[in-house]
């Protein structure tokens, strides 16, 4: 059990949902950003802070050094039916140990690791319904090998219709 604890509690701050909304919100979408909130996780989850990839200014895990963490970075999404949840991604990490998880409403959709050689987009998830979505990216540091920068960079979080992504709802 204590090797799935983490070590080391998060001392970085989450910025607002007003500067996540700055940094990633690039076509106006209601979305709303949040660090995680469940007492019972929020001792332990780093936040997403603002970085700068290639030029572009994003968010990325705080706990990219620190082993045997997590990060979270929690959203609401509001969506009509047949539109889709999309977002830019460029991954620096060991492929399958250190991950992002993309979570829409408690189910592990996709996941990011490895070396990219340039921004990708990725669009996990298309509405049936219209509401409001939970959709998570969730980070995990291990404690084993380092390769790049054990990180994944998030850029233009947005809602697109499906037919710009080719999918069916």
């Amino acid at each position: 059990i204590g090797e799935l604890t983490p070590t080391e509690k998060p001392n970085v701050e989450a910025p607002s949902n007003e500067k996540y909304n700055e940094i990633l919100n690039k076509n106006g979408a209601e979305i709303t950003f949040s660090p995680e909130t469940n007492p019972d996780d929020a001792e332990y989850s780093w936040p997403f802070i603002e970085a700068e990839k290639n030029g572009v200014v994003c968010v990325k895990p705080s706990n990219y050094d620190k082993d045997q963490s997590y990060a979270i970075l929690r959203t609401k999404v509001t969506l009509k039916a047949g539109e889709a949840v999309m977002f830019d991604y460029f991954a620096s990490s060991q492929y399958g140990y250190d991950v992002m998880y993309v979570i829409v409403e408690d189910q592990d959709i996709y996941t990011i690791s490895g070396q990219s050689s340039k921004w990708n987009e990725c669009c996990p998830w298309v509405a049936k319904k219209d509401g409001v979505y939970d959709v998570s990216l969730v980070y995990q540091k291990d404690y084993a090998d380092y390769e790049g920068e054990d990180t994944v960079y998030v850029s233009n979080f947005r809602v697109v219709d499906k037919d710009e992504v080719g999918v069916e709802s």
